[in-house]
């Protein structure tokens, strides 16, 4: 099944108005792929086969494609791919123990450019979790207009952690990294919490569970790319011991065409550069100054 290339998708981007506000952001229909990531393999597959996105365009936002566990690393998402195709745990074997062996899955079946993904839903992604993780989201659209011609590639990470540690978790945005496989590393445009607020660093509470949003631009389509970022215990760490750090890197692979898909109004605004507002001062925070807070806020 064909349908046009990203890049050449046109976006509707309303300019302000000399002397005028720009419009409030909003959302609004238009072509975006995900990527997802492919079962391990020994012989890396080039492409991916493109199929329509297998869900309702209003379920994308909550849909993760990567899991990340602080104990198992990459294990935890082979493992559910594993279940889902009916392969693991193999008699005999634990599924809690951490030490079990990776699942050795059977893909005969599947074509090498057609394999099965996971696509986890927020809830199902939770069900009956007991210890920490970190759940990775991708969605790439249209922004702006381009000089060279076509239009540039936004490229939008959802990375919602859950914190069952002794101390706080902390993600910073600059702790997040995407990278065309091969190329360079993209420009990371904008980074907003769960209520598209400007985000400087999403710390987790024990016991909670928070969402990032980061923004990367770029020019182009690329098959794969590859995502880093770091997870950091948010404690002060004893004098010569430095805080425990978890470091994960995810490639993903162009697999889901949404079209249309639904540009939400926070990926409008990042598109068309509007400040974010400040974040909102949440249960536990430091006590803050009314009167320091933007007006209107």
């Amino acid at each position: 099944m064909s349908h046009r290339p990203l890049v050449f998708v046109v976006v509707v981007v309303v300019a302000a108005v000399a002397g005028c506000a720009a419009p409030p952001p909003a959302a609004y229909d238009d072509l975006k792929e995900v990527y997802c990531e492919p079962p391990p393999a020994e012989v890396e597959v080039e492409a991916l086969r493109q199929v329509p996105f297998p869900l309702p365009a209003e379920a994308e936002p909550g849909m993760f494609s990567v899991v990340r566990s602080l104990r198992t690393g990459p294990l935890e998402g082979q493992r559910r791919l594993g279940r889902m195709l009916g392969q693991w745990p193999p008699p005999g074997v634990d599924p809690a123990d951490p030490a079990a062996p990776p699942p050795d899955l059977d893909l005969t079946e599947f074509p090498r450019q057609d394999p099965p993904v996971l696509l986890l839903a927020t809830s199902d992604a939770l069900a009956g979790r007991d210890d920490s993780g970190c759940y990775l989201g991708h969605a790439a659209f249209a922004g702006q207009g381009l000089e060279a011609g076509g239009r540039e590639v936004i490229h939008h990470l959802r990375l919602l952690v859950v914190n069952q540690e002794a101390e706080p978790l902390r993600l910073a945005p600059e702790d997040v990294a995407l990278e065309v496989a091969g190329v360079a590393r993209l420009e990371r445009l904008a980074a907003a919490d769960a209520d598209g607020a400007r985000l400087d660093a999403l710390v987790v509470a024990p016991g909670e569970q928070r969402l990032a949003h980061v923004f990367f631009t770029g020019t182009q389509v690329p098959p794969t790319v590859i995502v880093r970022w770091r997870l950091t215990a948010h404690v002060q760490a004893r004098p010569g011991q430095a805080p425990r750090v978890w470091d994960f890197e995810a490639r993903l692979q162009r697999r889901f065409v949404l079209n249309p898909g639904r540009v939400s109004a926070l990926e409008d605004a990042v598109a068309r550069r509007l400040p974010l507002p400040a974040p909102r001062a949440r249960p536990g925070d430091p006590w803050r100054e009314p009167r320091m807070e933007p007006v209107g806020r």
